[in-house]
């Protein structure tokens, strides 16, 4: 079977902050406006002349057409100052070194008493969640990880267990006094000085790790969402029927 790439998580958020940092970045040298509201009429009078709005009838003045070049100044300021944020985001899953490579050696004893060795899960498609309750991400993402764990506990070939990154709980004493008081459970390895996520190349929390039968990293993603489980689990089901 030939595996299918990961998906790549994109910031749908990102184009809106690129234009409120080039208003922002503008405004301050007056020559740009922002939002509708939140600027002094000058700086909105700026604003019409410099985006030639069809339906602006203000006459033009001398000083307008040396405006363009500081405009464009301003344009590659705000984007060279954009640049850091582009890379902030999740990694991209499709250049990961363990993408369609053997898992490595996951060994170990869960919060709740249970000894896991995903070496004697050859023959299952295991989904490995990498996470931590200090993560905000992680926490809205929980209840979605709990429902995907629930799923594949139907399915008899199929094996969910997560990592918990770092031996920090927010503001619970234990994992297992969150497990509690949020009422969900899946087996869970604390990872506590992250060896395992280091050797396993986690770079983003929450991520989920596919494993298909021969124990290969087949797919991979970070957040859920609401709609994320769903889709995991056609992956999922696709890789039950692999025979290869």
């Amino acid at each position: 079977m030939t595996p299918r790439p990961p998906e790549r998580d994109t910031d749908p958020g990102a184009g809106g902050c690129a234009d409120r940092l080039l208003a922002c970045a503008a405004a301050r040298r007056g020559r740009l406006g922002g939002p509708k509201g939140l600027l002094s009429p000058s700086v909105s009078r700026h604003r019409r002349t410099m985006t030639e709005d069809p339906n602006d009838t203000a006459p033009r003045t001398k000083a307008q057409p040396a405006e363009e070049p500081l405009r464009r100044t301003v344009l590659v300021g705000a984007a060279a100052a954009l640049a850091p944020v582009a890379v902030a985001g999740p990694p991209s899953l499709s250049e990961h070194p363990l993408w369609n490579k053997p898992a490595p050696p996951l060994v170990g004893v869960t919060v709740q008493g249970a000894r896991i060795d995903i070496a004697r899960l050859r023959g299952k498609v295991v989904v490995i969640e990498f996470w931590g309750v200090w993560c905000p991400d992680c926490r809205n993402d929980a209840p979605h990880a709990a429902a995907l764990a629930r799923a594949l506990a139907a399915r008899p070939d199929t094996v969910f267990l997560t990592v918990h990154r770092r031996e920090r709980f927010n503001r619970w004493p234990t994992l297992q006094a969150y497990f509690d008081e949020m009422q969900i459970n899946f087996p869970t390895l604390l990872d506590a000085d992250e060896t395992i996520s280091n050797t396993w190349q986690v770079k983003w929390v929450p991520s989920y790790y596919v494993l298909d039968r021969k124990l290969r990293v087949a797919h991979m993603r970070t957040d859920l969402g609401p709609l994320g489980g769903d889709a995991l689990l056609a992956i999922v089901d696709r890789l039950r029927k692999a025979r290869d």
